[in-house]
Formats: structure tokens, C-alpha cells, sequence
């Protein structure tokens, strides 16, 4: 494991993150915005990159070969000149040790080396970074930093200029910016979707300032008309648990009811489906499932629309209990239906065909219990591990059945933040738990009805 120590960023100031944020920027790139710092001794340059809420990553370079990054949070108040310890790890490679300074209340700077010691080969190769600070951490896409650290270069040694693409982007950021597209809110089937698949992969969902797939999102932060039908989007998507970016997309809006959207080679088509053409879990679902809300349109004293209502559940919960409900109500009566025909074909032929037995009666079913608090505590941590904030973790309607052999079947709903700092709804899990090691031996995670039939099947009876 590398280590690497604070070795002489003395005295430096950098701006506080809104400051980062708000500033006129001397270039931006792929999310990436930095500028001349003021007053800095060495002439040096700064750069940040927004990771969520009011935390960015920053990179600061000098013309002296001074090159530095670390975290601005404009919700600290730390005490200058305080030694912080962390780690970062750049994709797969082995954890780097860092010592760093506190060099303002808001930002905490650790060194990138020089020469043959330099992180930034790494900074500029890898797809993502890891890092942790204190007794928090995050992940961060990489994505356009090699470009953006040519930019820091450049703007250290008095070499910027402005290419087309950044005066585009400058230009979208100045217009007039719009809350939304005005396209209708509600499922749309992609190039390669249908409606009738259902919200997945190729169908999704928005409410013109969001896109959203089961696990992955994209976020509007400035919309600008540019022409009769085409909007410039600046926007913030995430494909899996760490790759976030901001990105500039051409949005193609004919009606009301279809739109284009292009973005580098990234390209998609999205035609509006009808209620009637969904599957029923999506035309019955209760609030929208939006990966990663917008700020839109919102005022300054609203609500904060990453925290999912009580009330919400509520009711999603009232419509799920139901929903559980009718298909117990028929999977009785089949059961009912089919044993009754195994009757008739038994007593007539004396044997009982196994192509007439029900499956369900294989899958093992135990006994319903309450977990104690031990276990339900165990089992939280355990679901923790497959959450990409388990801190943020919110759990409802724990239920466990346990079996002969001394194990558990437990499952529950888990809501955690995801990598916009959004709660984006309960997930239900499922899960095999074995009491004396603590442990899982199976587990699983997500939202369709398998798994809530897999529970039943179990004995897992919930309130």
C-alpha cells in the first residue's frame, strides 16, 4: 500500500465550494469547472467537480509544479492547519495513504505528489476514484478528467484558450433557463423498448427535468431552447453505483409525446405509452419513480425532494397490501381449482401425475416469527453491505419465517441514498439468514413481484 505525505501546499486559499460553483469560470469541461485563483501567491488554478449536495472534489495546480486535491464541503467550519488522514484508490488499484491540511474552514487539501510520485496519471487514466476523509467517503466518475487536467495545466502556465465547445456550453449556461422540457410526464419506450415490457432497461420514466431507470438516472440542471424544436440540457446521469457526470444533451422535441436525445455518441429515441399498454405494477404504482429528483422549478424555501414522504409510503403501502391481498385471494382459489382436479384424476386412476402437482408445494415454507433485536440489527448491517451509502439506510416492515434446520427467511424494504444523494424509494429484498453465524447465505434485492410471491412461499407473513 502506497503512502503518500503533505509536502508544502503551505498557505495556499482556495474558494469555498459554493464560491467553486457559482464563479465565473475560466473553462469547464465534462462537469469539471476551474479557474485562476485570486491571490494566490504561486498564481496557481483550482478546479472542482460536484459529487452531491454542497461536497465537490477539487484539484489545484501551480505553475511551480504544486498539484494538490481533496474535498470542499461549505458546510464545515474546521479549524485551519489541522493534520486529516485518508486513502484514495483510483479503479482497481491498491489504496494510496494520505496526510493532508485543513486550508480553510470549508476544504481540506491532500498532496498529489511529484514526478514518478505524481497521482495524476491516475487522476487522468481512471474511469473512477475512492475517497475518504475523516470518517466519510465517496466515489466520483472520472469521466473527461484527463481533458480537464490539460485545461488546469494550461490555466497554471497562462495557456488557456477557449475551445468552441466550451463557449457553446457557456452560452447554454447564460440563456434563459426552463424548469422543464415540454414533453408530458410518464413512461416512454426507448429505441429499443416497448411499452409493453415495462419499466426496465429500455422503458422509462420523466417528468420532463429527469430520466429514470430502475437503478440509474439522469438529472436536468439547466434547460435552454436554442431552436424551434431543440433544447441544450445540461445534465447529471449515473449508471451504476459510482459513474456520475455532467454532460451537455441535445434534446429534439417534435410534440408533446416523443422526443430525441442526443449526447456525444450517446443517442436515444422516447415515444410516450399510454397507461392502458403498461404492465399493471406501473399503471398501479402509486408515486413516480424518479432516480434522481430535480431542482427545477423549485423555490428556495420548498421542501427538499430527495426525501421520500411518509405519507407517500403510506399509501404505496395500502396499494401493495392489497394488491398482496387479491393475489392471495386467487393463488387460493387456483390452489383450490388444482387440487381439486388432482383429486378427480387421482381417485379415478389411482395415481397422482406429477405434471398435475403445484410447484408451490416444493418450495419449503416455515414459521412465522418476530426477529429480535439482535438479529434484526445483524440483518440491517448485512443489507448494508449491498447499499452504496449504508449510513443512509432506512428499513420498514422487517418479516422473517424460520424452518426446521434453525434458519431464517427474512425480508423487509430498504430505502438508501443513491450515488445524486436521493432516497429513490423502498426496494424490498429477500434474503436466507442463518441466526447463529449472523450471516446470509442468499439474498436478493429489487422490486417485482418474485419476490414478494417467494416470500409468501416462505411463511414470511407481512403487517
Amino acid at each position: 500500500m502506497r503512502k503518500s505525505t503533505f509536502a508544502g501546499i503551505i498557505g495556499l486559499s482556495l474558494l469555498a465550494s459554493n464560491a467553486l460553483a457559482q464563479s465565473e469560470s475560466e473553462f469547464s469541461y465534462e462537469g469539471w469547472t476551474g479557474h485562476k485563483r485570486t491571490n494566490d501567491p504561486d498564481n496557481g488554478c483550482i478546479m472542482g467537480k460536484h459529487v452531491t449536495k454542497d461536497i465537490y472534489f477539487v484539484v489545484y495546480a501551480n505553475a511551480n509544479e504544486g498539484f494538490g486535491f481533496g474535498v470542499s464541503v461549505s458546510s464545515w467550519d474546521l479549524q485551519v492547519g489541522e493534520e486529516w488522514s485518508g486513502s484514495v484508490t483510483f479503479d482497481d488499484h491498491e489504496p494510496i495513504l494520505l496526510t493532508g491540511t485543513v486550508i480553510e474552514p470549508e476544504i481540506v487539501l491532500f498532496p498529489g505528489g511529484a514526478e514518478e510520485d505524481s497521482v495524476a496519471p491516475l487522476l487522468s487514466s481512471s474511469r473512477h476514484l475512492r475517497l475518504s476523509y475523516g470518517h466519510s467517503r465517496f466515489g466520483l466518475s472520472l469521466k473527461g478528467s484527463s481533458k480537464a487536467l490539460e485545461l488546469l495545466g494550461d490555466c497554471a502556465e497562462n495557456r488557456r484558450n477557449q475551445s468552441p465547445h466550451q463557449v457553446s456550453e457557456k452560452q447554454a449556461r447564460t440563456s434563459p433557463s426552463l424548469t422543464s422540457l415540454p414533453i408530458k410526464s410518464g413512461y416512454y419506450a426507448l429505441t429499443d423498448g416497448t411499452c409493453e415490457e415495462g419499466f426496465g432497461p429500455n422503458t422509462i420514466y420523466t417528468d420532463g427535468k429527469t430520466l429514470s431507470w430502475p437503478s440509474s438516472g439522469c438529472r436536468f440542471e439547466h434547460i435552454s431552447q436554442t431552436g424551434q424544436s431543440t433544447y441544450e440540457v445540461k445534465q447529471t446521469c449515473g449508471r451504476n453505483s459510482d459513474d456520475i457526470g455532467t454532460e451537455q444533451a441535445t434534446y429534439t422535441v417534435t410534440n408533446k409525446t416523443s422526443f430525441k436525445m442526443k449526447s456525444g455518441t450517446w443517442e436515444e429515441k422516447g415515444n410516450y405509452c399510454e397507461p392502458s399498454t403498461l404492465p399493471v405494477v406501473d399503471r398501479e404504482r402509486v408515486s413516480p419513480p424518479i432516480y434522481a429528483p430535480s431542482n427545477l422549478g423549485l423555490e428556495p424555501s420548498s421542501s427538499s425532494i430527495v426525501e421520500d414522504s411518509n405519507a407517500i409510503y403510506q399509501d404505496r403501502s395500502v396499494v401493495l397490501r392489497e394488491q398482496d391481498n387479491a393475489r392471495g385471494a386467487e393463488d387460493v382459489a387456483r390452489s383450490d381449482a388444482s387440487s381439486n382436479a388432482q383429486a378427480g384424476i387421482k381417485s379415478s386412476s389411482g395415481v397422482e401425475p406429477t405434471q398435475y402437482r403445484n410447484p408451490a408445494d416444493s418450495v419449503p415454507r416455515g414459521n412465522a416469527i418476530t426477529l429480535s433485536s439482535d438479529d434484526e440489527d445483524a440483518v440491517k448491517q448485512l443489507v448494508g453491505l449491498h447499499l452504496r451509502d449504508e449510513t443512509s439506510a432506512r428499513f420498514r416492515n422487517f418479516a422473517a419465517a424460520e424452518f426446521p434446520d434453525g434458519t431464517y427467511t427474512v425480508c423487509g424494504f430498504v430505502n438508501s441514498k443513491n450515488q445524486f444523494g436521493a432516497y429513490a424509494g423502498y426496494t424490498l429484498f429477500y434474503s436466507n439468514y442463518r441466526p447463529d453465524t449472523k450471516s446470509f447465505t442468499y439474498f436478493m434485492m429489487a422490486n417485482n413481484e418474485n419476490i414478494a410471491a417467494l416470500c409468501k412461499l416462505n411463511g414470511v407473513v407481512f403487517q
